[in-house]
């Protein structure tokens, strides 16, 4: 069996089908991602993230933070690559040691920017994005929001902490097989051609 990926794609790109809903709830779900910047030499940098995503819009946007987590500046690479060139790349996927089967991914392509504190046009946005943020991950949770505080594995997510916004505009979605739930597609396994990748699943 084999299915092709299935991608959309949004911006001045050619219009495409969107992908699967398994690709995209895997994509909204995922607890985290890998995220690939370049900088102004185009050498690629990828950093493990947590992120939300807002779908209202396919194929949607996603808000990843600059946290409180053991960093020596604010100034991280992801940060001054953004400066450099506006591309993200964002993969999440499904692994399992033991069936094969069960493997699938999801990678988006789109243009990220820095939410600074200081912008006030957007400031409702970034705000808006840091609570979506503490709904999804306990750990960000202030005392007041119901978190521990710092200790125990949490991080409290300040009210200035600066938020990337990666604007997406192309999803790709791979599965080994389909699953009972999943919708659409009677194919797995094949790269789509057009996006220069491996038959296989190689990323």
């Amino acid at each position: 069996m084999s299915e092709r990926d299935q991608t959309v794609r949004g911006g001045d790109r050619e219009p495409a089908d969107p992908p699967p809903g398994w690709a995209a709830r895997l994509l909204a779900a995922g607890r985290v991602a890998r995220m690939a910047t370049v900088d102004g030499e185009g050498r690629p940098s990828v950093v493990a993230i947590c992120y939300v995503l807002d779908d209202d819009e396919a194929p949607g946007v996603l808000y990843t933070p600059i946290d409180a987590k053991p960093k020596s500046t604010r100034r991280l690479r992801r940060v001054r690559d953004l400066e450099a060139s506006s591309h993200v790349s964002i993969l999440v996927d499904r692994w399992d040691d033991e069936d094969w089967t069960r493997l699938r991914w999801v990678r988006a392509r789109g243009r990220g920017v820095v939410l600074e504190p200081e912008d006030a046009a957007a400031d409702a946005e970034r705000r808006a994005a840091l609570g979506a943020l503490r709904a999804k991950y306990p750990q960000y949770a202030s005392p007041e929001e119901g978190g521990d505080g710092v200790g125990a594995g949490r991080v409290p997510l300040a009210d200035d902490a600066p938020v990337i916004r990666v604007a997406l505009d192309e999803l790709v979605g791979w599965r080994f097989a389909a699953e009972p739930g999943d919708e659409g597609g009677t194919e797995d396994g094949t790269e789509d051609p057009a996006e220069g990748d491996a038959p296989g699943g190689d990323r």
